[in-house]
Order: C-alpha cells, then structure tokens, then sequence
C-alpha cells in the first residue's frame, strides 16, 4: 500500500523553500523601501541658507542703509562781484575762498584808512553724509594779523547762503552779516536765519547778497571806500545730494 502523505510532503516542501526565497528576494525589499523616510529635494549649497540672515538674526548687506544715507558733494562755482556806478567790477581788497570740499561758516573783518586791510574767514569740511569737519581759520588782506571790528560764526550744522556788510565813520567796519542754512540729518539744506554782529547792527547793509536756493557759500570778499562798503564778492557752490 503507497504512502501518499509521505509523497505528498516532500513534493510541498520545494514549494516552501521557493516561496521563502521570494519572500526574501522581492517581498522585504520593497516593504523596506515604502517604510523609508522620504527624501527632499535638494539644490544649492550650505551657504545659502545663511545669505539672507546673518547669525546674529539681522539682515545681511543688501544696500539699505546706503540706500538712506545722503551723499553730498560741492560743484558749479560761480562768482559774484557788486559793480560800481560805471558798471564794472568792484577792486576787492581782502578775500579768501575755502579749500576745495569746504564752505564758509564764518567770517569777520577790519578796515583802516578806507580799505578792508584784515579779513577773517573760517571753513569746514563737508563730508560725503553732509556733516561738518573741525573748522580751519584763515586771514588775508594787508594786515591779517590784526584785530576785528565785526566777527561772528554760525551755529553748528549751519551753511552760509548770504552775506551783508555795513561800514560806519571813521574807516571802521560797523555791521556784518549772515544768511545761514541749517544741515538737516537727511543732507537737506533748512529753514534759513540771519546773523549780524558789529556796532551798527540796527543799521542796514551797504552791500548784501543773497545765492539762489540750492547753493552755498564757499568765498568772500570785501572792499571799503568813503566811510562804505563798496565791494562785494561772493564765491557760492552748488549743494549736490544723491543718495
């Protein structure tokens, strides 16, 4: 009599063995990888991650702040002289012009036998963000050394747009004065003032001028005649803000 659940062992166990080694082959791997983690896609390098924000949390240089801060600069001199009663230009006895890059912030004079023979004129530095250097003094005319009958300064952050003067008996400069602009923090030029100084400060001018908006004094220059001021230069620049 056969055996046929002998028979029938041994031929189910290749089966087995076959089914196992798919399982190992085929069923584990792909059950492997739909477990994993998924990937995200990535491009560019480590580095750029922290271009936008620096470490401390703020924001890299993208340009803001001198997008903000003004830029100024000095250009287009002109030259005023006062005329005389033939229409000609004035003989002027004592000036001085700023070093290049400087303005006027201050000034005072001194006459002596109808002439301008001392002339005082201070000068500042205009940085590229509109504020002001030490100020620098200089003296010219015959006698520079001397003592002054009218001197003032402007106030800080003060620039130059006007200038007036006054003599009174006895050759003596009686009242001088000044038209001034204050630097704003944004390089803008702002509300404007007058300063006077001298003995006839109620008195008016003999010879002022005033330079157009926009623009601000760099030189100066001065002339007596019979008790007066008779002649008058002004040296002005244009105040150029870009930013």
């Amino acid at each position: 009599m056969k055996r046929p659940v002998v028979k029938t062992l041994l031929c189910t166990r290749p089966q087995i063995h076959c089914l196992s080694i798919f399982c190992a082959l085929w069923v584990i791997p792909a059950c492997a990888e739909n477990n994993a983690e998924p990937q995200v896609p990535f491009s560019g390098d480590a580095g750029d991650a922290s271009s936008a924000t620096d470490q401390d949390g703020s924001l890299g240089d993208t340009g803001v702040e001198s997008e903000n801060t003004p830029q100024v600069s000095l250009s287009d001199t002109q030259i005023f002289i006062s005329k005389d009663k033939e229409g000609s230009p004035e003989n002027i006895e004592a000036e001085y012009t700023c070093p290049e890059g400087s303005i006027v912030t201050g000034f005072g004079a001194r006459a002596w036998a109808e002439n301008i023979t001392t002339l005082r004129v201070r000068c500042q530095d205009v940085n590229p963000d509109g504020t002001l250097g030490s100020p620098t003094e200089h003296r010219a005319g015959s006698e520079p050394d001397e003592g002054l009958e009218a001197n003032l300064d402007l106030g800080e952050a003060q620039a130059m747009t006007g200038v007036g003067a006054r003599g009174i008996e006895f050759y003596d400069v009686g009242k001088i004065g000044a038209w001034a602009r204050r630097i704003e923090t944004n390089g803008t030029l702002g509300t404007e003032e007058i300063i006077t100084d001298g003995k006839a400060t109620g008195d008016s001018f003999e010879r002022e001028y005033k330079v157009d908006d926009g623009r601000v004094i760099v030189g100066l220059g001065l002339r007596m005649s019979s008790h007066d001021i008779a002649g008058l230069k002004v040296v002005s620049q244009r105040w150029e803000l870009s930013r």
